[in-house]
């Protein structure tokens, strides 16, 4: 019944119908501190620990590469770290993550 959308689909939604407008408040007012996953593939996310500058950004990430989904935790966070992709060698105690041995 339903096929899986195409690479063209995806980017034309995003290019069209869809608008960092649409976003809820509680996500675009710490949009700077929140990690993003994206599905690129069609079989869940396998792309974490994104982080955007802004709206603009994350707009341009979104009409580039055209995941099938997008996902974001319920809060941002604390993690002051300046990669999360680091989080084995965070020393933020604000995060909670241990330091690596």
């Amino acid at each position: 019944m339903f096929s899986k959308a195409t690479l063209k689909e995806r980017r034309q939604y995003y290019r069209e119908e869809w608008s960092t407008k649409d976003m809820p408040d509680f996500i675009l007012k710490d949009l700077k501190k929140r990690e993003f996953g994206f599905d690129h593939n069609g079989k869940g996310p396998n792309d974490r620990y994104k982080v955007f500058r802004g709206r603009e950004s994350l707009k341009k990430f979104l009409r580039y590469k055209a995941p099938f989904a997008a996902y974001t935790a319920g809060r941002a966070s604390k993690c002051r770290c300046p990669s999360p992709k680091n989080r084995s060698r965070c020393r933020c105690k604000a995060c909670g993550t241990p330091p690596a041995p």
